[in-house]
C-alpha cells in the first residue's frame, strides 16, 4: 500500500470518533504500517540501485571524456611526428595508412614539432639550422655526425 493511501485511511479513520476506539480497527491500521515499514526496505534497494546506475553512468561519461582526450593527443602527435593516427604505421591493414604510416611516413607538421622542441633544446644549449635544399651532412674530424645545430662553446 502506498504511503498516501495509508494517510488517507488514517485520516478517515481520525474523522469516525466510532472507529477511533475500535480494536480491530487499530490492529489493522498497525499491520497496514507494519507493511508499509517493510516495504521501505525495498524502496531502498531500488533507491540504492538507482544511485548506483547513476554513478556508474557518470564513471561511464568520463571514460568517455577520457578516451576522447586521449583520441585527440594521440592524433597531435601523430599529426606532428607525421604519422598515421590510426596504428602509427603498425597495421598493414590499417584503411587510413596500410601500414605506411609510421614516424615520418606522412607528412609531419614540422612547424609546429619546432615550436615545441626549440625551448627544450635551448635549454641543453642546442639550436636549429637549416639545412640547404640539396647539401649532404658531412662528418666532423672525430668522424663523429654533429648533433642538430650543435652550439660549440669552444
Amino acid at each position: 500500500m502506498n504511503v498516501e493511501l495509508l494517510n488517507l485511511l488514517q485520516q478517515q479513520i481520525a474523522n469516525r470518533p466510532g472507529l477511533q476506539n475500535n480494536p480491530q480497527m487499530a490492529a489493522m491500521m498497525q499491520s497496514l504500517m507494519q507493511k508499509q515499514q517493510q516495504a521501505h526496505p525495498e524502496d531502498d534497494r531500488q533507491n540504492a540501485l538507482q544511485q548506483q546506475f547513476k554513478k556508474m553512468k557518470r564513471s561511464r561519461d568520463q571514460w568517455k571524456k577520457n578516451t576522447e582526450e586521449l583520441a585527440h593527443t594521440v592524433r597531435f602527435f601523430a599529426d606532428l611526428f607525421g604519422a598515421c593516427s590510426i596504428c602509427f604505421g603498425d597495421d598493414a591493414d590499417c584503411p587510413h595508412c596500410h601500414g605506411q604510416g609510421g614516424i615520418s611516413g606522412l607528412k609531419a607538421d614540422v612547424e609546429q614539432l619546432v615550436t615545441l622542441v626549440l625551448p627544450i633544446l635551448k635549454q641543453a644549449g642546442l639550436t636549429i639550422q637549416p639545412v640547404a635544399p640539396n647539401s649532404t651532412t658531412t662528418q666532423d674530424h672525430n668522424d663523429r655526425v654533429p648533433t642538430i645545430g650543435e652550439n660549440n662553446h669552444a
